[in-house]
């Protein structure tokens, strides 16, 4: 009985070696016919990689088997193979062809690309822009612009924001806003920042030569969007949403009587109160004010101030 189940064990597991077959391949560029190391080659569950001179093998059982091939640089193909007819296959993958897209130094004068620009500029795209959620184009700017800052001291609105530091103490300040090749003499806050295609920030002595004694503190070069000759239609959404808990519109925190006046002999003791003391206009002071006043003045003792705190202390004003 022994001897048959050998049999029968030995005949099924030569039919399972002939039922497979090791598969021989290579993968080469179609540009060139060059070897490709390091290309990954999926058959179903399978996956195995190409040596350094662009073969591999892997087994496969008998049938039709479908390869995805890819590599990094070239474009993933995918091959359908019969076994056992098929074999010494070699594969070729079509190279991607990438270029980076240029990049325009607009001063607004005229547009140079990067190569033929000199000085210290930052050019900013309108992906870069709308990466920044806010209404105004000085909040967006001030968090992706090197060299430049905020001027919260300033009321106009070319002089909210200084460029490598202050240049002056008592002259102007202001850096130059050029939009669309114009100077611009209006308030930042009037300009859509979702109009804005691009925008380039003119930074040393470069600008100067450009647009003269006006650029001694910079320029900024604004480029708003516009149509173009045989341009198709395109529609363009921004949206920006804040996410924040539901308000528990019945609960309002208040102080307490006793802290309300902590906080004003704190401020006092801080002379915070000291205008409004001496004003000629007598200004009506609270009763907390009048005490230490008095108590300051030598008109009431320090107990008698105590007490009359105490006392106010306990008035419950809810």
């Amino acid at each position: 009985m022994k001897k048959y189940l050998y049999l029968i064990v030995l005949s099924f597991w030569a039919f399972n070696a002939t039922a497979q077959q090791v598969f021989n391949g290579k993968i080469c560029s179609s540009a060139d016919s060059t070897a490709l190391p390091g290309a990954k080659i999926k058959v179903n569950d399978q996956y195995t990689v190409t040596d350094a001179f662009g073969k591999f093998n892997i087994n496969l059982r008998n049938g039709t088997h479908q390869f995805l091939v890819t590599r990094a640089g070239y474009s993933s193909k995918e091959v359908t193979i019969v076994i056992p007819e098929t074999n010494n296959t070699v594969i070729f993958l079509d190279p991607v062809i990438t270029s980076l897209d240029e990049v325009v130094i607009n001063t607004g004068y005229q547009k140079l690309s990067r190569e033929r620009s000199v000085g210290s500029y930052t050019q900013l795209s309108n992906q870069l822009l709308e990466q920044q959620v806010s209404t105004n184009i000085l909040t967006r700017l001030e968090s992706i612009t090197n060299g430049l800052t905020s001027d919260r001291s300033s009321s106009s609105g070319n002089g909210k924001f200084i460029i490598r530091g202050i240049s002056t103490l008592k002259a102007n300040r202001e850096a130059l806003i050029i939009v669309d090749n114009f100077p611009f003499e209006g308030d930042l806050d009037n300009i859509n920042p979702n109009d804005i295609e691009s925008i380039t920030v003119l930074k040393d002595a470069v600008a100067a030569s450009i647009w003269g004694t006006r650029a001694g503190n910079g320029v900024v070069v604004i480029t708003t969007k516009s149509g173009r000759y045989n341009q198709p239609l395109k529609i363009g959404l921004n949206v920006n949403y804040n996410m924040s808990g539901k308000p528990d519109l019945y609960q309002l925190r208040e102080i307490t009587t006793s802290e309300y006046i902590d906080t004003e002999i704190f401020l006092f003791d801080k002379g915070a109160y000291n205008s409004r003391i001496n004003d000629v206009a007598k200004t009506p002071l609270t009763p907390i004010i009048e005490i230490l006043v008095a108590k300051r003045d030598g008109l009431l003792s320090a107990i008698d101030a105590e007490s009359q705190i105490n006392y106010l202390r306990g008035i419950d004003v809810k």
